[in-house]
């Protein structure tokens, strides 16, 4: 299998500054997001263990297991780790007629849908931040620790709006692979 290609941020004008450091603080908050969606899975697995173990050997389940994870930690888990997804390229896109373009031409053909997506999920997570906060102070009540009801839209929240960014960050930064000819003699020169 041959090795990923490395990738390399840079604006229009081969220039790094100010977009290089958004790349950088994005690629950052993406880290965090990704290693909260560790440890939610960590917690999912400690939670459904002991809920499983006391359900068949104690006769006595963890209250309010199910909710806890469906909830709250499957929430956190697709929301938290979406920018990262979104930053690897794990779109849905077809390979056989794009690759078939000039550079010049994928860059417009990944930016404008990218343009597109980072409006409505800058709308999406404004709204989610938004009755985040507003449920707040509400908290659950069949769970062993109270849990805020804002606390699922928050963590929506948070994730669409670092995936916003990083549609943002792939309209503004075009990333050039070290395998493509075309690009890899003029960096921030698209054809």
């Amino acid at each position: 299998m041959p090795a990923e290609p490395e990738l390399r941020p840079f604006d229009a004008h081969g220039r790094h500054g100010f977009l290089r450091g958004f790349d950088r603080a994005l690629r950052g908050t993406q880290v965090l997001l990704s290693a909260a969606g560790g440890v939610i899975v960590i917690l999912m697995m400690l939670a459904i263990t002991v809920d499983v173990v006391g359900r068949r050997y104690l006769d006595s389940p963890l209250s309010g297991t199910y909710e806890t994870v469906e909830d709250f930690l499957m929430v956190g888990l697709a929301w938290l780790c979406l920018p990262a997804v979104q930053r690897a390229g794990g779109n849905v896109r077809v390979g056989i007629i794009v690759d078939r373009f000039s550079a010049r031409r994928r860059y417009w053909l990944a930016a404008a849908p990218n343009a597109a997506v980072a409006v409505t999920l800058g709308g999406l997570a404004w709204a989610a931040l938004e009755r985040g906060f507003d449920l707040w102070g509400e908290t659950t009540y069949n769970t062993v620790i109270p849990l805020s009801l804002g606390l699922s839209w928050l963590m929506m929240g948070f994730g669409l709006a670092a995936t916003c960014l990083q549609s943002v960050a792939s309209v503004l930064l075009p990333v050039a692979t070290a395998d493509e000819a075309d690009l890899a003699h003029a960096p921030g020169k698209l054809r």
